[in-house]
């Protein structure tokens, strides 16, 4: 190879099956001074032709039998199955190193956003950093090191180099065999294996396939994809190594990044952390801009150290997106990386991976994390695996689909009603697609592209009875079938489990009002049963919004006190409905409506005057105190005013909550200038208002309702403008964000000149849109209901 021309950052191809052929030929490689290009024999030949020719590779090292795999031409092939005779007269001694340790050792290919190959240039350094002195993984002379990575996979990196670095041995496992975990787990048995990586799903096969599988392990480490919480319980339970090791770490940081020693995982958990940085690399969680988050709010996690690659070959705009200067290093030209995954600090130090940043998706305007959905269907006790992906199969009609692949049979509508006892109705996969197991690439990991498209099938019909239809539910049927855009409904359908959403709900509730001319309370789809025989009961019944208070809709039923949560601006009550959801069973939450939402009356201008109708809505419902009263965000001002009114008329308020709610601003000349300021630096609002637009030209909402809604935004906007709050005696509970603790602990979020009770504070993770939105609106919801007991024993 050096009389070749190989030496130090000069590029040679490998492209071998796993054998010890591969091994001599890395070394080889590296003893030349160069560095090597990994190829996978596997992949097609265009791809292999692109990474050749990227690289410019002037050699090749391979073996016979994959020349049909092999551009012809492209480059001086050595086929190390065949050596030649010129071999014989270069001299069986060492050469001298000829290698620097920032230069390069190999050059690795990874899957590109835009579907070319990206090559990431790791130096020697980081090699090192990765399998010497590491305090992660301890090697000794006696362990045997498996070998089980696809040779152009970055974990190579560590099975090859760790075990020849530390005076190991290495056991190579075949192709044919790495894949399948029942002759795997045999193969690692009469190989002597004390050490092994695998990836997340593979390590979930064998843990499935033999659940003692790992018991005569030394050191297990598996990483590279979300965590099945109970996969590890069960490793852990069943056939535990002495040492079971998460790892994470992208290719650009050079394999493993961070490391987290298991042993043990609580049975509420769904994750396991992937810890703490490994030695010789640094952390950082941060914001949009780049600052660092409190613990337990999500963030970018950007990684630097000795670990890190050069960048991307011959992409240079790509690298300098990727690899951004470390703003908290005082080393000249440190680098961090930019992975792309969403993280969060957990209180202990270590850290919990929440999912990709290019993994959210976003569907009818929310955000979405299939990973919490994966994860609640992995606690189910019939689903052994699930991947949670958004399909547009139809143009328009994009939907969650969920994999899964079961440990028994899979009951569709008992997963549905396991997920909406914790899930907001848009986070409940519209399809559910039951796989004998789920397909994975020659890498190990899942392969989201070969996930079928979901058949188009209507659930199983229980069979209407036509004659016995009445004309209401005849019309609802039809009503359904055109808004669902599908047949064969049954009387006992739910709406969501259809397919139905919360946009399509309001669809409903408006040609449900132009045929009957009654208007239905919106929350009878979510409450009510959600069926065409519960709403025909409320047609036939004359139940409808003009009939009942249209200040005080009925959240959630219960015996206990009643709970009054408080409009936010605009006169929305969604953002509560999460919250009634995880309070104790017994809990009764009424919502308080504000005027002009649900009619042609003129809304109120005044945040007095809002809080007034409220005060009158509540005393039908509950004539005498002690009050429960509890306002998110805008909200809580209303609250505010309310419970002040209270007051002035000799009422006990027992509990006012305001959540995440900062103190009013009156909307002077400062204030004005201020927001204008803030409108030119960012586009934000613009995108908003484009978005809402949107959705209600998509949707075919009404006109008539739009208007009433931006109607009622307006004077609500103006009312909170200028409300000026008068002193409050009584006790406040503070339910906020994590990200806003600085201003809670300084002022009360601004209230601290107008509260002059006690206060209770109680900091809950993540951020303002967070609270009451899964997972972190569980933790609100006992805290409130923690409240609530307490005030019941005073």
């Amino acid at each position: 190879l050096i009389e070749l021309g190989v030496g130090p950052e000069v590029l040679v191809g490998l492209c071998l099956e796993r054998s010890v052929a591969l091994v001599v030929g890395l070394l080889a490689i590296l003893k030349a001074g160069g560095a090597y290009v990994p190829l996978d024999p596997g992949h097609p030949g265009e791809r292999l032709a692109f990474m050749l020719e990227d690289t410019g590779a002037e050699v090749l090292l391979s073996q016979h039998g994959l020349e049909d795999r092999l551009p012809a031409g492209a480059c001086r092939v050595l086929y190390l199955d065949a050596p030649s005779g010129d071999w014989q007269r270069h001299a069986c001694t060492d050469p001298a190193s000829r290698s620097a340790a920032t230069d390069l050792a190999y050059v690795m290919y990874t899957s590109g956003s835009t579907g070319t190959p990206k090559g990431v240039m790791v130096p020697h350094r980081a090699i090192a950093r990765l399998v010497c002195n590491s305090d992660y993984c301890r090697l000794e002379a006696g362990d045997v090191v498996a070998q089980v990575a696809n040779p152009a996979f970055d974990a190579t990196t560590f099975e090859i180099w760790a075990p020849l670095l530390n005076g190991s041995s290495l056991r190579i496992v075949p192709a044919g065999v790495a894949l399948d975990p029942p002759r795997l787990i045999d193969a690692l048995a009469r190989g002597g294996v004390s050490t092994l990586f695998l990836t997340t799903a593979l390590f979930n096969e064998v843990v499935r396939s033999r659940p003692t599988a790992f018991a005569g392990l030394r050191q297990v480490l598996f990483g590279g994809e979300a965590v099945d919480a109970q996969r590890v319980r069960e490793c852990l339970v069943t056939g535990k190594p002495q040492r079971l090791i998460h790892v994470y770490g992208p290719t650009e940081a050079t394999t493993f990044a961070t490391w987290y020693p298991v042993a043990a995982v609580d049975p509420r958990s769904r994750m396991v952390p992937i810890g703490r940085p490994i030695a010789n690399t640094r952390v950082y969680v941060l914001d949009e801009h780049r600052q660092p988050v409190p613990v337990g709010v999500a963030g970018e996690l950007y990684l630097g150290g000795d670990g890190l690659a050069r960048g991307y070959w011959k992409r240079p705009e790509l690298t300098a997106e990727r690899f951004v200067p470390d703003p908290f290093s005082g080393r000249a030209g440190a680098r961090l990386y930019r992975t792309g995954d969403r993280v969060r600090y957990l209180a202990d130090g270590n850290i919990e991976y929440l999912g990709r940043q290019d993994h959210q998706v976003k569907l009818r305007g929310y955000r979405i994390e299939p990973g919490e959905i994966e994860a609640l269907l992995g606690e189910l006790p019939a689903v052994r695996e699930a991947v949670v992906v958004l399909r547009e199969d139809t143009a328009g009609d994009a939907r969650l689909v969920a994999y899964l692949v079961g440990r028994e049979s899979i009951d569709v509508a008992a997963l549905r009603a396991a997920l909406g006892r914790t899930l907001p109705e848009y986070m409940i996969p519209s399809a559910f697609v039951v796989l004998a197991a789920l397909p994975l690439t020659p890498n190990g990991k899942i392969d989201r592209r070969a996930l079928p498209a979901p058949t188009v099938a209507s659930p199983p019909r229980r069979g209407n009875d036509t004659a016995a239809l009445g004309n209401i539910e005849r019309h609802l049927v039809k009503l359904w079938e055109l808004v669902l855009n599908r047949d064969s409904i049954d009387l006992r359908d739910n709406f969501f489990e259809l397919g139905g959403n919360s946009l399509l709900a309001v669809q409903l509730m408006d040609r449900i009002e132009r045929s009957f001319q009654q208007r239905l309370p919106l929350d009878s789809m979510w409450f009510g049963g959600g069926t065409i025989a519960d709403l025909a009961a409320l047609i036939r019944n004359g139940c409808s919004r003009a009939d009942s208070d249209p200040e005080r809709v009925p959240i959630k039923s219960g015996s206990g006190p009643a709970l009054f949560v408080v409009h936010t601006m605009g006169g929305n009550l969604f953002h509560y409905y999460e919250l009634a959801r995880h309070l104790d069973a017994e809990q009764s939450v009424f919502g308080l409506q504000a005027r002009g939402v649900f009619s042609d009356e003129q809304p109120d201008r005044s945040v007095e005057a809002i809080a007034a109708r409220c005060v009158v809505a509540m005393r039908r419902a509950q004539p005498e105190g002690p009050y429960r009263i509890a306002g998110f965000s805008s909200g809580g001002v209303v609250a505010y005013e309310i419970a002040q009114q209270l007051h002035a008329a000799g009422q006990r308020v027992a509990l006012l909550a305001l959540i995440d709610t900062y103190a009013p601003r009156p909307m002077g000349v400062e204030r004005w200038r201020a927001e204008l300021a803030a409108l030119r630096r960012s586009k934000s609002s613009l995108r908003r208002l484009q978005e809402l637009v949107y959705f209600a030209v998509l949707h075919r909402l009404k006109l008539g309702r739009w208007r009433r809604l931006r109607s009622v935004g307006e004077a609500h906007r103006w009312a909170h403008w200028s409300y000026r709050p008068k002193p409050y005696p009584d006790p406040v509970d503070f339910f906020f964000a994590e990200a806003s603790a600085a201003k809670a602990r300084a002022d009360r979020l601004g209230w601290s000149r107008w509260i002059e009770g006690p206060t209770r504070m109680h900091m809950l993770p993540g951020d303002h849109g967070n609270l009451v939105k899964p997972p972190v609106v569980a933790e609100l919801a006992r805290h409130m209901q923690a409240r609530l007991d307490a005030i019941d024993t005073e």
